[in-house]
């Protein structure tokens, strides 16, 4: 006698669940997480397999427990999304400091759009104030930091690397006549040295930078530091340079004025010679005379 399979039931039947390999499981959204842990729960002497939530709101740790898997899955889903829209804290926001928070969106709104306009963006504007003001000189604001930025960088600027103005800087010397010497010594030192240091936009490039630079030049074959005159021929071509990027409007007025000021290494000086009077002699017998 064969069995009856009742291939309706059979195939209706739920699937098992597949539970992570990986114990606590973190469910996460953003910067909001929420863990779930196995454990147990004993009742009667009986040993049954739970799971426990666990995340932080309004400062303090939440926990929930829940018999099956997927039901605990659905609720970490809902929770971190709740607390990625800010839901979860806004519960303990007091009357005034709900307002402020509504008046703080109304503005974001107007700069970003109402698409924007959420609580987990304003988390990202102060985190990005928090990392600004971690390395802005003590005493200085932000605001004061934007409007250095826009001083250097306004919006009309064309950008150029110092690389492709040192370029159009020698084209434009040669095309004036300058001579070969000349030239070469511009190829020397701002092509071969100056322009590999500074791999940047040239309204980046800073006065101390530039002086630090300068001041700690090194022989390309000895490795010595290099000698006083070395460096402010050094300085004397940046310098022109930078005059030669403000006439093309590559740099700002204020910016080609701080390298032209930076201050000259000091000179070395050289011992002072005293000729004798047969010396002298020798030397005038040499002279023609006109």
């Amino acid at each position: 006698m064969k069995a009856h399979v009742d291939l309706e039931a059979v195939s209706s039947a739920p699937s098992p669940v597949r539970l992570p390999t990986k114990w606590p499981h973190v469910i996460s959204e953003g910067d909001s997480k929420v863990t779930i842990y196995k454990t147990q729960t004993v009742t009667r002497d009986k040993k049954y397999r739970t799971f426990t939530l666990s995340y932080f709101a309004n400062g303090k740790r939440q926990r929930q427990q829940f018999a099956d898997f997927e039901a605990t899955k659905r609720a970490a889903v809902r929770i971190v999304e709740q607390k990625a829209q800010g839901a979860l804290g806004a519960a303990a926001l007091s009357a005034a400091d709900r307002i402020a928070l509504q008046s703080a969106l109304t503005l974001l709104a107007r700069h970003e759009g109402t698409g924007k306009s959420t609580p987990s963006r304003l988390v990202e504007i102060v985190q990005d104030y928090a990392a600004a003001c971690a390395v802005l000189p003590v005493g200085s604001t932000l605001a004061e930091a934007v409007k250095f930025f826009a001083q250097r960088h306004p919006a009309n600027m064309q950008r150029k690397s110092v690389a492709e103005v040192v370029e159009e800087f020698i084209a434009d010397r040669r095309s004036a006549g300058c001579s070969p010497v000349h030239l070469r010594d511009m190829d020397v030192r701002l092509r071969r040295q100056f322009a590999p240091a500074f791999s940047l936009p040239i309204n980046s490039v800073s006065a101390p930078h530039v002086q630090q630079w300068v001041y700690g030049l090194k022989n390309q074959k000895t490795g010595q530091v290099a000698k006083p005159r070395t460096k402010d021929n050094m300085l004397r071509q940046v310098v022109s340079l930078f005059n030669f990027a403000r006439r093309m409007k590559y740099v700002t007025t204020d910016l080609a004025l701080e390298i032209a000021e930076i201050p000259g290494p000091k000179p070395e000086h050289a011992a002072i010679g005293i000729y004798e009077p047969g010396e002298i002699i020798r030397v005038l017998a040499a002279t023609d005379a006109e």
